[in-house]
């Protein structure tokens, strides 16, 4: 259930008082969608203008199975004398717990209780607040989330079997004007970003940036440890675009990582063709 919900974002013991303007109300629309959020990490959250209030919603639509969101297979250690394939297995319901990195002052309201949203279904997040120049700035968002799913007739959490997934890739950004020119505070240094779409099941799409024009090394790894893609490539200053196809992978999961002349950086994703 990893990535679950890179979704959406967002959970930390909200201010329930409904001050937002417009509370977000879940587009039914979507329920016939597979695993996806609006807007995506690519298109990511409006730019905040100071001292204006600031409102904005992140659509759910959460997966029905595991391997929706993990890619098949998918096996883990359920104490059984054998791993266990659980990309089959239907998703009860996903939590929000925490949210690191959003600035004082900044609220979230959740469409369903608890922050709590069942598998299979449509739901939303508003992120609110009057935004002051103490945020002036590109804030990185990671989301903490925790999952349910049902085996055997036990329900078995995603800490049972590993720890909290942590879903990187939204930004909030707070600006004098309203506009990009905020510098993101990742374009001075080495950096490396989630493959957009994750899992992928046609073209997936890997930033990065870097602080200094050089060649860089990229390559792709399955859970053995054997290289499947290699690529060298030229770095500008700045940001930076790779473009992958299934065409090159099986269905599985896989781990990338970008290497420059002073250090190296991974991330994990998952095809699901």
């Amino acid at each position: 259930m990893k990535k679950i919900l890179l979704m959406s974002v967002l959970l930390v013991a909200f201010n329930t008082s409904f001050s937002q303007t417009n509370p977000c109300v879940p587009e039914l629309t979507l329920q016939d969608s597979l695993y996806n959020l609006w807007p995506d990490t690519i298109e990511n959250l409006p730019i905040a203008n100071v001292d204006v209030y600031y409102e904005t919603h992140v659509q759910i639509k959460t997966p029905d199975e595991v391997g929706e969101v993990t890619g098949y297979p998918y096996e883990v250690d359920l104490g059984l004398p054998f791993l266990t394939d659980v990309s089959e297995i239907k998703i009860d319901s996903i939590k929000m717990v925490e949210v690191i990195g959003l600035p004082d002052g900044m609220s979230l309201y959740h469409s369903s209780a608890n922050a709590t949203y069942l598998g299979n279904s449509v739901g939303c997040v508003t992120l609110y607040g009057n935004t002051t120049a103490e945020m002036i700035g590109t804030h990185d968002i990671v989301f903490k989330i925790n999952g349910w799913v049902s085996v055997a007739g036990q329900v078995v959490a995603l800490t049972d079997v590993g720890d909290l997934e942590e879903i990187m890739g939204y930004k909030f950004i707070v600006s004098e004007d309203g506009t990009a020119s905020v510098i993101n505070s990742n374009t001075s240094k080495f950096n490396l970003e989630q493959n957009i779409p994750n899992p992928f099941n046609n073209h997936t799409t890997i930033l990065f940036t870097s602080d200094k024009a050089e060649t860089v090394t990229f390559q792709v790894v399955d859970v053995l440890g054997k290289v499947v893609y290699y690529k060298n490539m030229f770095a500008n200053v700045g940001s930076n675009t790779i473009k992958l196809s299934t065409s090159d992978f099986d269905s599985g999961l896989y781990y990338y990582t970008l290497t420059n002349s002073e250090s190296s950086l991974s991330k994990r994703m998952i095809v699901n063709k």
